[in-house]
């Protein structure tokens, strides 16, 4: 997150600038292929978070204590099912064309909204 005394807007384009580095971490009960699970923990930690968006410099997200699906080959994997050998593996073109025709969920679309509002601010606020 932009340092308190860190200019707006950064010398350099798209850098970071002066930053303050916030962590939190949540636990997730058992191992989990959910992404809807992992998806809400993030959420939860953003809201605990509770930055300006125009003050996001980077955000990381770090799993651990991952664990194989056993006796389960790449190719037996369902396709909607995201593993970390799947993320890595090299994909088809096909698979790479499936991937860009998801549809935004209301979660996306508010998310959206909201960032464009707190440009909006941030923009003003520099005036």
């Amino acid at each position: 997150i932009r340092a308190p005394d860190a200019p707006l807007v950064t010398e350099k384009y798209l850098g970071c600038g002066k930053c303050d580095a916030i962590t939190r971490t949540a636990h997730v009960n058992g191992a989990t292929a959910n992404k809807a699970v992992l998806h809400a923990e993030a959420k939860k930690l953003m809201k605990a978070i509770n930055p300006l968006i125009c003050d996001l410099r980077g955000i990381g997200i770090q799993l651990t204590h991952l664990n194989e699906i056993p006796n389960v080959s790449i190719d037996e994997q369902p396709i909607n099912r995201n593993t970390l050998t799947q993320f890595f593996s090299v994909k088809s073109k096909a698979q790479q064309h499936i991937g860009k025709k998801k549809l935004k969920n209301e979660e996306d679309i508010a998310l959206e909204l909201a960032l464009k509002k707190s440009l909006k601010e941030s923009r003003r606020n520099r005036r």
